[in-house]
């Protein structure tokens, strides 16, 4: 499974990506919205993608999510948003699933299998 973390912070990223190396998961990183939608544009090989969203507002997930409709190639990439401090509801449309941090790996890891049906 290849899971793609569009997330800005380096250390948070090498720590998933070790803990879903573990499974046996690939990960590839970008660090913000625009790289994350050029890195779904040229590897169709990606099955899912977890989102951090930092600011309060809601601006890269809402970004995100409207960048991704625009492509009919990657529309269909699951997305699991993570964040501390926001507001969203438990479904928000093209989001399969809101975890907050801190993330708890175990719910992570089943939150994948579940999205993307794929299990260890």
């Amino acid at each position: 499974m290849r899971i793609l973390l569009v997330n800005y912070d380096r250390d948070s990223c090498e720590a998933l990506s070790g803990v879903f190396g573990d499974e046996g998961w690939e990960t590839l990183i970008a660090a913000d919205v625009p790289h994350g939608i050029a890195v779904l544009e040229t590897d169709s090989a990606v099955d899912l993608v977890l989102l951090r969203q930092l600011r309060p507002d809601a601006r890269v997930v809402r970004s995100f999510l409207e960048e991704k409709r625009q492509r009919p190639g990657i529309a269909a990439v699951p997305v699991i948003v993570t964040c501390a401090f926001l507001v969203l509801p438990d479904r928000l449309d093209g989001v399969v699933r809101v975890l907050r941090e801190p993330l708890e790996i175990e719910l992570v890891i089943s939150a994948v299998e579940e999205a993307t049906g794929k299990r260890r």
